[in-house]
């Protein structure tokens, strides 16, 4: 008999959940000798790795991979699937173990019984579960026992184990809007859950686990911005201009480190043995960007901005009747978001000017911000096809811009680069190269697609739209 802690272990978006696979660290009295068991890779079966959990590391914010479970085939099923996002506790419970061996008449041993008692009151949860570990052999004989185990009073099968009885906290998420709903109270939900987006990644900024919950946080951010300046007329009081602010400065402060955070990854992607020192400074760099960064989201600040952001959507006035509905003022702000876009589109060429094809992709986002906002709205054959085009055209602006960014960043690192030797500096060239080859590559194709996003069908789909109602709610 012995007392266990267990704790079951995912990414932020559920990763290993997406792909029918549970982790579930375990550990007794000694931690360094606990165990990671990984479940459903293959129907009924169970995987067991030594897992290094210290005890000073038990309450963590969450764990890489690689410091939970040695590299081996564990790490090889796994990494894949993880990816570059950390490991994050979404459930915890202890209980009390007890285990024996099951045998037949001669003595052979079928496989093990293991009981397990939660230690701890936790609602309509059963008192205890049984698993049954069977061998191949004498497999038949086994799972007649496992009945007979089950149908003991007190015991239930673990089919899907404790995990199955335990509350997980839901994702956070913006919710799809009823098309019915008052346009002003739609708007307010909006920005309810992006805001609620933005604490749930928080943590993970502050804990500097993962790049991905600094460009979660951004995006919430940048969402509500979008938010604010193409519904924010539907919201009652003040609040939405000095909340516009406040949205502005916590997407201009996250800017540095999540540039850096962009090109350490197309550096140590290169593979390039001779751009380590470029590797280490950026990382220094990046280092200083994130602690300043921190302190800021720790500041009364970025606290005095989060209550600004949760009074805007605090519940305001009861519907009355004549309040527009979510239906018809997505139709009339989807089309103005289309038509503001389609005057850029029109007029670049392959020679227009960067800032030109950045207007247009700010103006791509805000569209298709309100295209995902309002998408039970909205659906139809115009909105399909809108939305098939304008992601394509998207992620050509995107990959132009970011390179962009990117060149621009590189060639700070010119002057350390020329202290560190030719090698370095002949890394950093064939590194500006690729990046210079990447945009040109991309701004060739984004005028073709330019012509998939201003084709006749789309204009005349967003000029009716534009013109249902009157621009307020």
């Amino acid at each position: 008999m012995e007392v266990i802690d267990q704790q079951w272990v995912d990414t932020f978006d559920r990763r290993l959940r997406k792909v029918g696979v549970t982790l579930l660290l375990s550990w007794g009295r000694h931690p360094e000798g606990g165990r990671a068991e990984i479940q459903g890779l293959e129907e009924g079966s169970a995987w067991s790795v030594p897992c290094h959990l210290p005890r000073s590391r038990r309450n963590d914010t969450g764990w890489r991979l690689e410091q939970l479970i040695s590299e081996g085939p564990a790490t090889s099923v796994l990494g894949p699937v993880i990816g570059a996002r950390a490991l994050l506790p979404i459930a915890r419970l202890r209980t009390r173990r007890h285990s024996i061996s099951l045998r037949d008449a001669r003595g052979r041993v079928l496989g093990e019984a293991r009981w397990e008692e939660r230690l701890g009151a936790l609602r309509a949860m059963p008192r205890t579960l049984l698993r049954v570990t069977l061998l191949g052999q004498g497999r038949r004989r086994a799972q007649q026992l496992h009945g007979r185990l089950v149908g003991m009073e007190g015991l239930e099968s673990s089919s899907g184990g404790w995990l199955a009885w335990l509350d997980l906290a839901p994702q956070p998420r913006v919710r799809p809007v009823d098309p019915d709903e008052p346009a002003a109270e739609a708007v307010r939900r909006i920005l309810h859950d992006l805001r609620e987006v933005a604490a749930a990644n928080t943590p993970g900024v502050l804990a500097d686990l993962d790049v991905e919950f600094l460009h979660d946080l951004r995006v919430a951010v940048r969402r509500a911005r979008s938010a604010l300046k193409l519904l924010g007329d539907c919201l009652p009081g003040p609040g939405g201009a000095r909340l516009a602010s406040d949205l502005r400065w916590m997407g201009d402060l996250t800017t540095p480190t999540r540039d850096l955070d962009v090109l350490l990854q197309a550096l140590s992607s290169t593979g390039d043995p001779e751009a380590d020192p470029l590797v280490k400074h950026l990382a220094q760099r990046r280092a200083e960007e994130w602690s300043q960064l921190a302190a800021q989201i720790r500041s009364p600040r970025w606290r005095t901005a989060l209550r600004r952001w949760a009074a805007v959507t605090a519940s305001g006035r009861l519907p009355v009747p004549g309040d527009r509905t979510v239906e018809a003022l997505a139709r009339e702000r989807a089309g103005r978001a289309y038509r503001r876009a389609f005057r850029i589109a029109v007029s670049l060429g392959p020679a227009s000017p960067p800032e030109r094809f950045h207007s247009l992709r700010k103006r791509c986002k805000e569209l298709r911000y309100l295209l995902e906002f309002f998408a039970p709205s909205l659906d139809g054959g115009e909105y399909r096809d809108l939305l098939t085009v304008l992601r394509s055209l998207q992620d050509c602006l995107g990959e132009f811009q970011d390179t962009q960014v990117q060149e621009s960043e590189l060639m700070k690192l010119a002057p350390m680069a020329a202290t560190s030797g030719p090698a370095a500096v002949l890394a950093l060239g064939r590194l500006d190269h690729r990046l210079r080859e990447r945009r040109e590559r991309a701004r060739q194709t984004i005028v073709p697609r330019l012509k998939a996003f201003t084709q006749p069908r789309l204009r005349r789909w967003a000029s009716a739209a534009a013109t249902l109602g009157g621009s307020g709610c």
